[in-house]
């Protein structure tokens, strides 16, 4: 389901913001969403489109960071996702010049428009292994990457130490 109007991509096709959206109330990153989109020419013939944009400057922290053997690592589930995802403790975000958007055209009406799925400070990375659209290496990628604890916004009561996949 959409929600909100987001912005426009370079043709001046419509993008929108799904209903409760991990990005509905972060003013900053909408802002950005907005600027990367402009640049954006879409590929029609698919229906998700991943786009990274280098803005050239410094506009947030990536919070996806590779991991190592002694990493102090945990499982849970961040708000508005459907499985667990993969956290390391103790490491700091890093500054990024970098924001991936990933689009999905919208099939649902006669308008034609894109969807706004995710938007993430840093480069593309892997779906998590428990979407219904993970590449066969998402869990080689994700057993060597993690998000920062200390940046995570997860539901209470769903941290565990056992790898969910």
């Amino acid at each position: 389901m959409i929600s909100e109007r987001i912005g426009v991509l370079g043709d001046g096709m419509e993008v929108f913001n799904r209903h409760r959206s991990h990005v509905a109330d972060d003013e900053s990153l909408k802002r950005i969403i907005r600027e990367a989109l402009l640049e954006i020419e879409v590929d029609t013939g698919k229906v998700v489109n991943t786009y990274t944009h280098d803005f050239g400057k410094i506009i947030g922290e990536r919070v996806c960071t590779p991991t190592v053997a002694g990493d102090d690592i945990i499982y849970a589930q961040r708000r508005n996702r459907r499985g667990l995802s993969r956290f390391v403790k103790g490491k700091e975000a890093e500054p990024t010049s970098k924001l991936t958007v990933v689009l999905m055209k919208n099939t649902e009406n006669d308008e034609p428009c894109y969807i706004l799925i995710t938007a993430f400070y840093g480069d593309s990375v892997a779906k998590e292994p428990w979407d219904k659209f993970a590449e066969p290496n998402s869990k080689d990628f994700w057993n060597n990457h993690a998000f920062i604890w200390e940046k995570a916004d997860i539901l209470s009561g769903s941290v565990t130490k056992e790898c969910p996949w």
